[in-house]
Protein backbone atom coordinates (compact mmCIF):
# COMPACT_ATOMS: atom_id res chain seq x y z
CA UNK A 1 0.00 0.00 0.00
CA UNK A 2 1.64 3.50 -0.82
CA UNK A 3 1.79 6.16 1.58
CA UNK A 4 -1.53 8.93 1.81
CA UNK A 5 0.69 11.96 0.47
CA UNK A 6 2.72 9.73 -2.54
CA UNK A 7 -0.16 10.75 -4.76
CA UNK A 8 -0.23 13.87 -3.34
CA UNK A 9 3.68 14.64 -3.32
CA UNK A 10 4.36 15.49 -6.35
CA UNK A 11 1.94 18.68 -6.33
CA UNK A 12 3.12 19.65 -3.19
CA UNK A 13 6.71 19.83 -4.24
CA UNK A 14 5.82 21.82 -7.64
CA UNK A 15 3.90 24.37 -5.66
CA UNK A 16 6.69 24.65 -3.22
CA UNK A 17 9.06 24.77 -6.35
CA UNK A 18 6.60 27.69 -8.34
CA UNK A 19 6.75 29.78 -5.46
CA UNK A 20 10.34 29.86 -4.84
CA UNK A 21 10.34 30.67 -8.59
CA UNK A 22 8.18 33.46 -7.99
CA UNK A 23 10.23 35.07 -5.16
CA UNK A 24 13.16 34.32 -6.86
CA UNK A 25 12.08 36.26 -9.59
CA UNK A 26 10.32 39.20 -8.02
CA UNK A 27 13.34 39.43 -5.59
CA UNK A 28 15.77 39.67 -9.18
CA UNK A 29 12.94 42.52 -10.89
CA UNK A 30 13.39 44.64 -7.08
CA UNK A 31 17.07 44.11 -7.37
CA UNK A 32 17.12 44.93 -11.36
CA UNK A 33 15.00 48.26 -10.24
CA UNK A 34 16.35 49.56 -7.06
CA UNK A 35 20.43 49.40 -5.65
CA UNK A 36 21.08 46.61 -2.92
CA UNK A 37 21.54 49.80 -0.56
CA UNK A 38 17.60 51.23 -0.89
CA UNK A 39 16.04 47.88 -0.24
CA UNK A 40 18.03 47.16 2.33
CA UNK A 41 16.75 50.75 3.63
CA UNK A 42 13.32 50.41 2.76
CA UNK A 43 12.84 47.17 4.64
CA UNK A 44 14.83 48.48 7.79
CA UNK A 45 11.90 51.07 7.73
CA UNK A 46 9.12 49.03 6.84
CA UNK A 47 10.12 46.08 8.99
CA UNK A 48 7.78 46.04 11.76
CA UNK A 49 4.79 46.80 9.04
CA UNK A 50 5.85 43.12 7.36
CA UNK A 51 6.59 41.60 10.63
CA UNK A 52 3.15 42.34 11.56
CA UNK A 53 1.54 41.33 8.42
CA UNK A 54 3.48 38.07 8.33
CA UNK A 55 2.69 37.38 12.06
CA UNK A 56 -1.36 37.38 11.10
CA UNK A 57 -0.59 35.20 8.28
CA UNK A 58 0.89 32.76 10.78
CA UNK A 59 -2.22 33.48 12.44
CA UNK A 60 -4.24 32.96 9.75
CA UNK A 61 -2.58 29.78 8.79
CA UNK A 62 -3.09 28.14 11.97
CA UNK A 63 -6.42 28.94 12.25
CA UNK A 64 -7.34 27.50 8.58
CA UNK A 65 -5.95 24.71 10.00
CA UNK A 66 -7.72 24.42 13.02
CA UNK A 67 -10.84 24.77 10.94
CA UNK A 68 -9.74 22.13 8.83
CA UNK A 69 -9.17 19.92 11.92
CA UNK A 70 -13.03 20.41 13.27
CA UNK A 71 -14.30 19.55 9.83
CA UNK A 72 -12.58 16.44 9.32
CA UNK A 73 -13.44 15.22 12.52
CA UNK A 74 -16.46 13.24 11.42
CA UNK A 75 -17.56 11.40 8.41
CA UNK A 76 -15.62 14.62 5.69
CA UNK A 77 -12.50 13.22 7.19
CA UNK A 78 -13.25 9.35 6.91
CA UNK A 79 -13.85 10.51 3.11
CA UNK A 80 -10.53 12.81 2.56
CA UNK A 81 -8.93 9.73 4.58
CA UNK A 82 -10.81 6.89 1.73
CA UNK A 83 -9.61 9.45 -0.79
CA UNK A 84 -6.06 9.61 0.53
CA UNK A 85 -6.35 13.52 1.09
CA UNK A 86 -6.20 14.39 4.44
CA UNK A 87 -3.10 14.20 5.65
CA UNK A 88 -1.78 15.88 2.01
CA UNK A 89 -4.49 18.63 3.16
CA UNK A 90 -3.16 18.88 6.47
CA UNK A 91 0.34 19.03 5.82
CA UNK A 92 -0.50 22.49 3.27
CA UNK A 93 -1.72 23.99 6.19
CA UNK A 94 0.90 22.86 8.08
CA UNK A 95 3.28 23.62 5.52
CA UNK A 96 1.90 27.08 5.55
CA UNK A 97 2.17 28.23 8.79
CA UNK A 98 5.58 26.80 9.02
CA UNK A 99 7.04 29.45 6.46
CA UNK A 100 4.91 32.23 8.01
CA UNK A 101 6.43 31.18 11.88
CA UNK A 102 10.04 31.16 10.12
CA UNK A 103 9.49 34.25 8.00
CA UNK A 104 8.30 36.07 10.94
CA UNK A 105 11.48 35.45 13.10
CA UNK A 106 13.22 36.45 10.32
CA UNK A 107 11.93 39.48 10.03
CA UNK A 108 12.18 39.82 13.88
CA UNK A 109 15.62 38.61 13.80
CA UNK A 110 16.19 41.24 10.59
CA UNK A 111 15.06 44.40 12.41
CA UNK A 112 18.35 44.02 15.03
CA UNK A 113 20.66 42.76 12.60
CA UNK A 114 22.49 45.48 10.67
CA UNK A 115 23.77 42.92 8.16
CA UNK A 116 22.42 44.14 4.36
CA UNK A 117 22.69 40.76 3.24
CA UNK A 118 20.08 39.32 5.94
CA UNK A 119 18.11 41.75 4.98
CA UNK A 120 18.13 40.89 1.12
CA UNK A 121 16.80 37.12 2.48
CA UNK A 122 14.03 38.55 4.57
CA UNK A 123 12.79 40.13 1.61
CA UNK A 124 13.02 37.39 0.22
CA UNK A 125 10.82 35.35 3.04
CA UNK A 126 8.51 38.58 2.41
CA UNK A 127 7.96 37.54 -1.07
CA UNK A 128 7.53 34.13 -0.51
CA UNK A 129 5.36 34.57 2.51
CA UNK A 130 2.95 36.47 0.20
CA UNK A 131 3.11 33.62 -2.47
CA UNK A 132 2.26 31.50 0.20
CA UNK A 133 -0.47 33.31 1.70
CA UNK A 134 -1.58 33.01 -1.70
CA UNK A 135 -1.80 29.32 -2.13
CA UNK A 136 -3.03 28.95 1.81
CA UNK A 137 -6.00 30.74 0.34
CA UNK A 138 -6.44 28.65 -2.73
CA UNK A 139 -6.35 25.70 -0.62
CA UNK A 140 -8.61 27.04 1.93
CA UNK A 141 -11.20 27.36 -1.29
CA UNK A 142 -10.57 24.07 -1.93
CA UNK A 143 -11.69 22.51 0.87
CA UNK A 144 -14.94 24.54 1.23
CA UNK A 145 -15.84 23.87 -1.92
CA UNK A 146 -14.98 20.00 -1.37
CA UNK A 147 -16.92 20.19 2.38
CA UNK A 148 -19.99 21.91 0.73
CA UNK A 149 -20.15 19.36 -1.95
CA UNK A 150 -19.68 16.36 0.55
CA UNK A 151 -22.08 17.67 2.93
CA UNK A 152 -24.51 18.10 0.25
CA UNK A 153 -24.54 14.69 -1.04
CA UNK A 154 -23.97 12.87 2.83
CA UNK A 155 -27.59 14.98 3.35
CA UNK A 156 -29.02 13.73 0.46
CA UNK A 157 -27.80 9.67 1.02
CA UNK A 158 -28.73 10.70 4.97
CA UNK A 159 -32.63 11.53 3.59
CA UNK A 160 -32.61 8.52 1.09
CA UNK A 161 -31.82 5.84 3.72
CA UNK A 162 -34.89 7.89 6.26
CA UNK A 163 -37.15 7.38 3.01
CA UNK A 164 -36.53 3.96 2.74
CA UNK A 165 -35.98 3.40 6.49
CA UNK A 166 -39.58 4.71 6.84
CA UNK A 167 -40.66 3.10 3.63
CA UNK A 168 -40.14 -0.38 4.78
CA UNK A 169 -41.29 0.07 7.92
CA UNK A 170 -44.90 1.30 6.65
CA UNK A 171 -45.42 -1.90 4.81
Amino acid sequence: MSHPLARFRPQLSWGILVECILAGVVYAILRASFEFAALSKFLETTVDLWTALVGVLFGGALAAWAAFAAAVAGPFGEYLEHEGKLRAFSTVFLIAAAVFYASTVLLIVAKGVDVAWFRHCAIVAIVYSLANGITLLTNSAHVLVMHSGFQREYRDAMSQLEREKKDGLGR
